[in-house]
């Protein structure tokens, strides 16, 4: 009978590393190639990048975006480059003032200046998100001014004063802490909604706090990000978008978009199904309760005696793929 189980847990520190064992017994030609593999948990991407480079790791991940480029010009490694579904979006709670206010919203949204935070905070390792669908999400359209808009901060100051805001207001943004590119976006949003007249704080805490303050729903506006290994739409408006999903921590509550969802996953075919989630990007669009940002590349960093890397768009490693010659 087939093992389920192609490796088996040898060891486990979780402070520092686990070592997963190939079964000897798994089935066929699909067992591992490797008898062990050790998977350090280094918490500093500076450290596991100086641990690639020095050669005392064969395969590094989640390197920072701004060191890609050097990384993939040092002799012995190899760096493979992936579009990825995981997104960055600005949540902007729907349940509380000022951001219950679509106008005021959407003036944020004028306001954030994409292309810097793509080619100077993620040094163009990553693209505009231009719908609530990532590009790579079945059915994704993009259109300007329906489905996302660009930087226009005159547009941002009408919208504010239309709102009842024309000298702006104070807010603070509670900021999960442990990757360089959620404070570099936090510290250009600040600057940015700063040319409209907002006074954003920025109070950075603890991660798992933060993820416990966030799922409580009472955070006024924060960063978080999604990866829709999935590219399906219903998957993604199910995790993020609908009254009732799991991950709607801003509050976003739209009767007509839940319906439409509703009569998306009912349709009996392809076409109408995304003819249905074409209309809800178009509301979503309307709506913003949150601010698409970017998509973030993804970045495979290894030895160049390591083989058998395969993509997998969960931007999970399988290690069973690999081997060393």
């Amino acid at each position: 009978r087939r093992q389920r189980q192609m490796c088996i847990r040898d060891s486990y520190d979780t402070t520092s590393e686990v070592v997963l064992k190939a079964r000897e017994d798994y089935w066929g030609e699909s067992k591992a190639k490797n008898n062990s593999v050790t998977w350090k948990l280094v918490q500093e991407a500076s450290d596991r990048q100086l641990l690639l480079e020095n050669g005392d790791v064969d395969v590094a991940l989640d390197l920072e975006d701004k060191n890609i480029a050097t990384v993939a010009a040092k002799d012995g490694i190899t760096v493979e480059q992936f579009a990825s579904n995981k997104h960055l979006f600005l949540c902007l709670n729907n349940n509380v003032a000022p951001f219950d206010d679509p106008k005021v919203r959407l003036a944020i949204a004028y306001a954030i200046p994409y292309d810097d935070l793509v080619n100077e905070v993620m040094s163009g390792n990553a693209v505009r998100t231009t719908s609530v669908m990532p590009d790579n999400v079945s059915g994704h359209i993009d259109e300007e001014g329906k489905t996302y808009v660009n930087q226009d901060l005159e547009k941002a100051k009408a919208l504010l004063a239309e709102a009842g805001y024309p000298d702006g207001f104070s807010c603070t943004m509670t900021l999960g802490n442990g990757f360089t590119d959620w404070e570099e976006t936090a510290v250009t949003i600040q600057y940015a909604l700063s040319q409209i007249g907002i006074e954003m704080k920025i109070d950075e805490i603890d991660r798992a706090a933060f993820l416990s303050e966030a799922a409580n729903g009472q955070i006024p506006i924060f960063l978080n990000r999604f990866n829709p290994f999935i590219g399906d739409p219903g998957y993604l408006v199910n995790c993020l978008y609908t009254t009732s999903s799991s991950y709607n921590y801003y509050n976003y509550n739209n009767p007509e978009f839940d319906a439409l969802y509703e009569k998306a996953e009912a349709a009996t075919s392809t076409e109408e199904r995304l003819a249905i989630y074409e209309e809800m990007q178009y509301i979503f669009g309307e709506d913003n309760p949150v601010i698409e940002l970017y998509q973030y590349g993804w970045a495979y960093c290894g030895r160049d005696n390591v083989s058998g890397f395969v993509f997998y768009p969960d931007l999970t490693l399988r290690f069973a793929n690999l081997s060393k010659g």
